[in-house]
């Protein structure tokens, strides 16, 4: 553990959740990012045909924040 964050109990979820949502955005924001190099995707993959270039990407990049978050920043902020 790296740093330990003290709240009040009612208040412990909340700040998981809220940490939990940040580092996944903030994964997928980065992966995205670097996948267009700074262009506006021409979609996120939610129309168009199935399993299409961007859904993927944007699947990819999701599941990418999701592990990084299990497996690596859940252990950096704990919320006591």
């Amino acid at each position: 553990m790296f740093l330990k964050i003290k709240v009040t109990s009612e208040y412990k979820n909340i700040a998981n959740d809220i940490y939990h949502a940040f580092i996944v955005l903030f994964v997928m924001h980065i992966v995205m990012s670097m996948h267009y190099n700074g262009k506006a995707p021409p979609s996120l993959g939610l129309s168009g045909g199935l399993f299409n270039d961007g859904f993927i990407i944007t699947l990819s990049s999701l599941y990418l924040g999701i592990f990084a978050y299990e497996l690596v920043f859940k252990k950096l902020v704990v919320f006591i």
